[in-house]
């Protein structure tokens, strides 16, 4: 079941989207770029600097960067870099002065530009985020969507604000529900997430993944990081929550019972992990959703 997410802002307009490709061996920025951006991979592979910070991304890969961000590019592979961006202004007051434009440095003087503004768009959409960016899913449609209306040049004002609240929304599920395609995973991982969904209810180590990917302790930490955007006992601890939800909500177990059939005996434990992955206590969230089952 998809549950609603909280990241918006009322006032928010996409400002610019675009395909780019990046020539092998060349280095573009660095920007100070006033935008929350979301950047993606279509093909190839290059390093993105932000605020120091170097990250490889290639097919797939994703990250959503925060206001005020500096960027780089540098492709440092043999082939063409195709990435896509949407840059969204988290806070502009209807009938501002306006142009699609971002600014890109700190000389750049754009029509309306004192009147952009970052805002909070709620605990998750904060810093530097990675993810995946899955075809199909509702995220990957929409950002290819409003690349392509860009492109055209003939957006509205009143579709950019509504697609800026949508990719927002999109951004938060996708970071809350890692999206993973077995089709795109190498073997030994997708090895190890059958082991994990299989064994999700009892306790499991490192050593446990190694046997079931045939791999070394180093390799399995990092195919999660690369291909899941998280380290493996993270992943696990992800998919222990997603078995407690379905029994909170197809049963009357008790929640400790639930706790213990997840693979997480400590209640304490349990009550606090379900909290920060779902947003609300266990309780909370059988009474909120049960009766839409």
């Amino acid at each position: 079941m998809r549950h609603a997410v909280k990241s918006s802002a009322p006032s928010s307009i996409v400002a610019y989207a675009n395909h780019a490709t990046i020539a092998p061996g060349k280095t573009i920025g660095e920007m100070h770029v006033m935008s929350r951006m979301l950047l993606w991979c279509r093909a190839g592979e290059g390093n993105v600097t932000v605020n120091g910070d170097i990250s490889l991304l290639g097919p797939g890969d994703m990250m959503f960067m925060p206001w005020g961000h500096r960027i780089r590019y540098f492709n440092c592979s043999k082939e063409a870099w195709r990435i896509s961006g949407i840059h969204i202004i988290p806070e502009l007051p209807p009938a501002s002065p306006f142009e699609y434009r971002v600014k890109h440095g700190d000389k750049d003087v754009i029509k309306g530009g004192n009147l952009r503004r970052d805002a909070n768009l709620g605990k998750v959409l904060r810093g530097v985020l990675k993810g995946r960016l899955i075809y199909p899913s509702p995220l990957a449609h929409l950002a290819e969507y409003t690349v392509e209306l860009f492109a055209r040049g003939n957006q509205t004002e009143q579709q950019s604000r509504m697609l800026a609240g949508l990719v927002l929304r999109e951004i938060e599920f996708n970071i809350l529900n890692p999206q993973v395609s077995p089709a795109t995973l190498p073997m030994p991982l997708v090895k190890i997430c059958d082991f994990i969904d299989g064994a999700v209810g009892r306790k499991i180590t490192l050593q446990d993944l190694v046997k079931a990917g045939n791999s070394s302790p180093a390799t399995v930490c990092r195919l999660f990081s690369r291909h899941l955007g998280m380290r493996p006992f993270a992943w696990i601890n992800k998919k222990r929550i997603e078995k407690a939800s379905e029994l909170l909500l197809s049963t009357d177990l008790r929640i400790s019972e639930i706790a213990e059939k997840a693979g997480i005996p400590d209640c304490y434990y349990f009550s606090k992990l379900f909290s920060k992955i779902k947003g609300v206590p266990a309780g909370k969230f059988r009474a909120e959703n049960s009766s839409v089952i």
